[in-house]
């Protein structure tokens, strides 16, 4: 599992997981007050969250212009789903309109989610820290996402080879992909283990049958 996960990472992730420590450290050395402070993660906050609601309507925007345009072009992904109680991998075909689509609501969805998060830590334990992390790596995610990179920045998957559709990154830590692997990760344990319990009663079995054929020897000889 843990072996799996580090497969996932590149470089370049790993260098932006340091991110959130540097944000930590420049924002403990500024000479500023506690109140000060604490305006200035507010406002870091609103900020990155006005610039993330315009980059998200521009891309909108973007992808409801192109809709005729990818109607003819299929990208085949893999969505991870609840079959028969268990997290199954099924594959689906959507148009680039209805991808691209999915993966704005998808991201939507988790910055919400981050920002209530983050918010209730601040305003119920007084928590700054997470709120102005987040607030620096959202703004950084959010520029540095395909869907803003094709459809505000005007690049394509010439010039960068990860906007390819299906997107690479940003799905491989979701939760359901986190999942997955655990619950393969547990069978595969499981199985390993039923293995090993079938092997020890297979070794008892042996030996009981040994021990019954020296009795029986034993007896024969009297």
């Amino acid at each position: 599992m843990a072996g799996g996960i580090g497969d996932m990472m590149n470089p370049k992730d790993l260098l932006r997981s340091f991110i959130p420590l540097g944000a930590a450290w420049v924002l403990s050395q500024l000479a500023l007050s506690e109140p000060s402070k604490v305006l200035l993660v507010r406002g870091a906050f609103l900020a990155q969250s006005i610039a993330c609601m315009a980059l998200t309507m521009a891309i909108r925007m973007s992808i409801a212009r192109r809709a005729k345009e990818s109607d003819s072009e299929l990208v085949t992904v893999e969505a991870t789903e609840v079959v028969d109680s268990e997290m199954k991998k099924v594959k689906e075909q959507l148009t680039v309109f209805q991808y691209d689509s999915k993966t704005l609501r998808e991201s939507t969805h988790q910055h919400i989610l981050g920002s209530v998060i983050v918010v209730v830590m601040h305003l119920q334990y007084e928590y700054t820290i997470p709120l102005w992390c987040f607030s620096v790596m959202r703004g950084l995610q959010h520029w540095e996402a395909p869907l803003c990179k094709m459809h505000v920045r005007g690049l394509s998957f010439k010039e960068d080879e990860t906007l390819k559709r299906p997107f690479g990154s940003g799905s491989k830590f979701s939760l359901y992909e986190m999942i997955y692997r655990a619950q393969a990760d547990i069978k595969v344990r499981q199985g390993t283990a039923a293995s090993g319990r079938g092997a020890k009663k297979a070794s008892k079995r042996e030996a009981a049958a040994a021990v019954l054929e020296k009795r029986k020897d034993s007896a024969k000889k009297k």
